[in-house]
């Protein structure tokens, strides 16, 4: 089944999230909204832990589609969540810890269908309102021109192209590759499998920020990234998992430090090196 713009709109209202120009739009649709709570990271007040995301991706099975996602639970909704799923009827792929650096404690939740992206759109409209998921739109406050300016900086130095989204006090950097992988079998270019997310958010009055990287990896690459990412003294690894079932296997690593974004900007560029993007 194709994925069209008016398809992917009609599925962000259903859920009740925002559309995001983030990957290959021509064949997936990407679907994020945000829990109502506040979270920090290393002490520094982030939105990064609070994203929930729906991928709905094209495949040749007739009105079906290869659906993704990930809920991001406080541990006492893991349980009455994790069982919604099931019954649900998600094959649930992954339950891990953000980062051991979280307060309060943040765990994602990783699921996966194929089915009716309607009916994959109205399940996850079920989760959404259990855990008082809001589209970004309803949450942003006024954006600061100085940030905004120190966004598209951070995302020239970093040099992969891509979207550089900025919201509240974060900036995003979002690039994918394409790791020509497959879920249950279907070929995907489905963009968080691939992901390369950069970001600063809580800049303090001395310029540095809280600063995260969320890089998918091919299991052979993990080994030279991460010795080429230990160089860097300041990096904190907080995450490296399997969120979904893909053949070849994605691993996500995931790490954070306080560093000035602009300097952490000069050391992700030199790490993706590796990467031979």
């Amino acid at each position: 089944m194709n994925i069209t713009p008016q398809l992917c709109l009609r599925l962000s209202r259903i859920i009740n999230g925002n559309v995001s120009s983030f990957g290959d739009t021509k064949n997936n649709c990407l679907i994020t909204n945000l829990r109502q709570f506040q979270v920090n990271v290393l002490g520094r007040n982030s939105t990064d832990p609070i994203n929930n995301a729906f991928w709905i991706a094209r495949t040749s099975i007739p009105d079906k589609t290869l659906n993704l996602g990930f809920l991001a639970l406080l541990e006492t909704e893991v349980t009455p969540l994790v069982n919604t799923l099931t019954q649900l009827g998600f094959t649930i792929t992954d339950i891990s810890q953000y980062s051991t650096f979280t307060t309060p404690r943040i765990i994602d939740v990783f699921f996966q269908s194929i089915e009716s992206p309607i009916r994959f759109a109205q399940k996850a409209r079920i989760l959404s309102d259990l855990t008082n998921s809001l589209p970004q739109s309803q949450s942003q406050t006024p954006t600061n021109p100085a940030l905004q300016k120190l966004c598209t900086t951070f995302q020239n130095i970093i040099g992969i192209g891509g979207n550089a989204e900025f919201f509240n006090t974060s900036c995003d950097v979002l690039q994918s590759r394409n790791l020509k992988v497959k879920v249950n079998g279907i070929p995907t270019t489905i963009g968080s499998i691939g992901l390369l997310n950069f970001s600063f958010q809580s800049l303090d009055p001395q310029g540095n920020a809280l600063c995260i990287g969320s890089v998918g990896l091919l299991r052979k690459e993990v080994k030279p990234y991460l010795q080429t990412l230990r160089k860097q003294t300041s990096v904190v690894y907080s995450v490296l998992i399997s969120r979904w079932f893909t053949n070849p296997e994605v691993l996500l690593l995931r790490y954070i430090t306080i560093a000035n974004p602009i300097t952490f900007a000069i050391q992700t560029r030199e790490v993706l090196q590796v990467l031979k993007l």
